[in-house]
């Protein structure tokens, strides 16, 4: 068996997890490599330590915030219990809302980008050699000629 192989079953081999031949198989690559049988003991401490660290005490009120808490998650829950219609509704406003947005950005857009064909019959912005300002463009949106 291969270091990389036996690494991935220490864990469990440790715990009593692996019965039968694959735990003998184990146990014969860890007699024979030191690597493998270095990290089994620095599992076996870590687990050591995991187990003598002290659990702190908790508040008194931490139960009484706890269930506290709970108890408002409820509340929470009754807003996902809505009816699917009611969902199916909200979704669809907010795709009207969007399809909204997205048809009066192309008419402002029209608007901004067609101001200098009314001026002087071309594509070209009217004000000739000249980079238009943002008042200039927001003028000739609302003027007509």
């Amino acid at each position: 068996m291969k270091c990389s192989r036996v690494r991935r079953f220490l864990s469990a081999y440790h715990d009593g997890e692996i019965a039968g031949p694959k735990r003998e198989e184990i146990a014969r690559h860890l007699e024979g490599c030191a690597v493998c049988r270095q990290e089994l003991e620095a599992l076996k401490a870590a687990v050591e330590t995991i187990r003598a660290a002290e659990v702190p005490d908790s508040p008194l009120y931490l139960a009484t915030r706890v269930l506290a808490e709970i108890r408002q998650s409820g509340a929470g829950r009754a807003a996902a219990r809505r009816p699917v219609w009611a969902r199916v509704f909200a979704s669809a406003a907010a795709v009207v809302l969007i399809a909204a947005g997205v048809w009066v950005g192309a008419m402002l857009g029209n608007g901004i980008a067609g101001s200098g064909s009314k001026a002087n019959g071309t594509n070209e912005w009217p004000f000739e050699g000249t980079e238009p300002s943002f008042a200039e463009v927001y003028e000739s949106m609302f003027t007509e000629e």
